[in-house]
């Protein structure tokens, strides 16, 4: 499997088995039964009475009834309606996000695994040419060309890396396990194979990497119209819009039918007067001044939803600002650290013809690389530097909408 599909593969785990997104789904199940019960409040509500009536001439008369009243106008419950449609997208909005912060969150664990595999690959290079330059050192010794303080260098420098590797193991087993929390540890059976070829500036259909530099102006579209997060602040501003719509509406009164049946056993009466009907406007829900304190209160949670919104949108900017040049950055690191790997290899090749020679020290050969593994070391980070911004960018866009979203999911345009 290439990158990308194993990338598609854990996401597909990950959907049924992250708790932090299976909560989020729960959630909107929740949220999408607010519009139901808005609604409810125009359904006709069906009741009966009794009553005991009771005198000392005729003792007791029961006196029974079936009403019904049906809701004609309520512009309260109108408003809640809406409200709640509002609410039912925002909860959409929500679960979204949710989808796209749990792809973010695979990926980000995906290559936190790649990196921790690729640090332990480049120490165990290093312990393995510093095995092979020991036992060289040995070799050497016993022939008289070098002295035990040139061994006991080479074997501190061969311990020093060797404790680096088992470090670097334990590190890569820890974020195979942050994986495993996310995907679920029975699905990790085929984490060794991930592998990500790096294409730098090079076009290519088969590695990942800097396509084409862009501007940050061209993303600014992507991430006022497409990021959720900003989605949803919008949409709470439509929510406490409607809120003080509904507080207002208790100003105006409630309109209602209702109809009683009073049956022929408990009531000898004519059959006309077995039914009694009846339109009624009432003012319940006016309190003068509750209702004038609710609106108020109503246009302070507006205020705070569109100071809300404002204070997201430039953290969102802010951030993908900090994404894109983090992105620039960390490309110019790549090719700089390339060359110093290239100068690297020549310059450990060099040392090694010279001390044949007998023109270079066993510290020359230490030194030279040690620079190298640290020369690698800063390529990888900045690789894994350029692969993180990307990530963090197109999520600040609203661009992992989708698992299709993971097959160019590093390539910057």
């Amino acid at each position: 499997k290439n990158y990308v599909q194993q990338l598609q593969s854990f996401y597909h785990d990950a959907l049924v088995n992250d708790a932090d997104f299976l909560q989020a789904k729960v959630a909107l199940r929740s949220a999408e039964q607010d519009l139901p019960l808005a609604r409810s409040a125009f359904l006709p509500q069906l009741s009966s009475s009794n009553l005991v009536k009771s005198n000392y001439k005729e003792g007791s008369t029961p006196g029974f009834a079936i009403n019904v009243n049906q809701p004609v106008f309520d512009w309260h419950a109108m408003q809640k309606i809406g409200q709640a449609r509002q609410l039912v997208k925002a909860a959409q909005e929500k679960f979204s996000l949710a989808g796209q912060d749990l792809m973010r969150r695979v990926v980000s664990a995906y290559l936190d695994v790649y990196a921790a595999q690729q640090k332990l690959a480049l120490t165990a290079k290093r312990v393995k040419s510093l095995h092979q330059q020991l036992v060289a050192a040995e070799k050497r010794f016993s022939n008289g060309h070098l002295t035990q303080v040139d061994v006991a260098q080479v074997r501190g420098s061969y311990n020093l890396y060797a404790a680096e590797a088992m470090n670097a193991k334990l590190d890569l087993a820890h974020q195979i396990q942050a994986l495993g929390l996310i995907v679920g540890v029975q699905n990790l059976k085929s984490i060794a194979t991930i592998s990500i070829n790096y294409c730098g500036t090079r076009s290519s259909q088969d590695c990942v990497g800097h396509s084409a530099m862009t501007t940050f102006r061209s993303w600014q579209h992507d991430i006022t119209e497409r990021n959720l997060l900003l989605k949803l602040e919008r949409q709470y501003i439509q929510v406490a819009r409607l809120a003080v719509s509904a507080e207002q509406a208790n100003y105006l009164p409630t309109v209602s039918l209702s109809g009683s049946y009073y049956p022929d056993r408990y009531y000898q009466q004519p059959q006309n007067k077995h039914f009694m009907y009846g339109l009624n406007v009432s003012f319940a829900n006016l309190n003068a001044g509750q209702t004038r304190a609710k609106v108020q209160q109503a246009r302070y949670a507006l205020e705070q939803a569109v100071r809300s919104n404002q204070a997201a949108y430039q953290r969102v900017l802010t951030d993908a600002h900090n994404a894109f040049q983090a992105m620039s950055i960390s490309h110019e690191q790549i090719d700089v650290q390339q060359k110093a790997v290239n100068a690297g290899d020549q310059a450990l090749g060099g040392v090694i013809t010279q001390m044949k020679l007998g023109q270079a020290t066993v510290s020359n050969l230490i030194e030279v690389n040690d620079k190298l593994y640290q020369a690698n070391t800063a390529l990888l980070s900045g690789e894994m530097q350029y692969l993180r911004s990307v990530l963090a960018l197109k999520f600040d866009a609203g661009l992992l909408t989708d698992p299709a979203s993971l097959t160019k999911i590093f390539q910057s345009s």
